[in-house]
């Protein structure tokens, strides 16, 4: 579910089971926290990769000074900065 009248919590549990597909196996959705260290958890590879998905999947540039503990740091943080940044 990908349009703009997804929740906040929507948005955050679409985010949340593409990181632990991709990056952890199925296993790990139910021990990652919506305030788990996301940057101490992904390497900068796979973070890069969740960056690409987030253009992707919900159509805007993120840009490297966004690349911040603040914007990145848990996967609350993310959803709400992807909800931000598509108004």
């Amino acid at each position: 579910m990908t349009n703009a009248t997804q929740t906040h919590d929507q948005l955050r549990d679409e985010i949340r089971v593409y990181i632990s597909e991709s990056f952890f196996g199925d296993q790990r959705e139910q021990t990652l926290g919506f305030d788990d260290d996301l940057l101490g958890a992904l390497n900068s590879l796979q973070l890069l990769r969740l960056v690409i998905e987030l253009e992707s999947r919900y159509s805007f540039v993120i840009q490297n000074t966004d690349l911040t503990p603040e914007n990145f740091g848990t996967l609350e943080k993310v959803a709400a900065y992807v909800a931000l940044k598509r108004g």
